[in-house]
């Protein structure tokens, strides 16, 4: 199988993705080894139908960069999940400090009676 890696190229198996960027980098690192492999397959069937286990070996090669692919992808959603999750906290969070801080600064008696008065105006109105 190693014959359908380029010579500098890095083993699939020692990729490994630690955050969004370093899976993206193995997505487009496996992707083109991909491309390498399927170049170096055609070449190679150009020069001779009869080699035995080619296609085999090639066939063997790809599935094991789909799989690696797939798992690279599965932790980049993985990363961009958390990412996204852990936004939503610190909004949440800020908006619970707002209120909090309203709430302790007294800022809710004057929104409550606001409301209050502009609920009674609006009802006084609609007589």
């Amino acid at each position: 199988m190693d014959e359908f890696y380029p010579e500098n190229s890095v083993d699939v198996n020692s990729l490994v993705s630690t955050d969004v960027q370093s899976a993206e980098t193995n997505i487009i690192t496996i992707i083109g080894l991909i491309a390498h492999a399927q170049k170096y397959y055609n070449f190679a069937l150009g020069l001779t139908d009869d080699k035995p286990g080619l296609k085999e070996d090639f066939e063997e090669h790809l599935d094991l960069l789909n799989t690696r692919l797939r798992q690279h992808e599965e932790q980049l959603k993985l990363f961009e999940n958390t990412k996204t999750r852990s936004l939503e906290w610190l909004l949440t969070g800020i908006l619970l400090a707002t209120v909090v801080h309203w709430l302790i600064s007294g800022v809710y008696v004057m929104v409550l009676a606001s409301f209050g008065l502009g609920l009674g105006f609006w009802m006084w109105k609609g007589r």
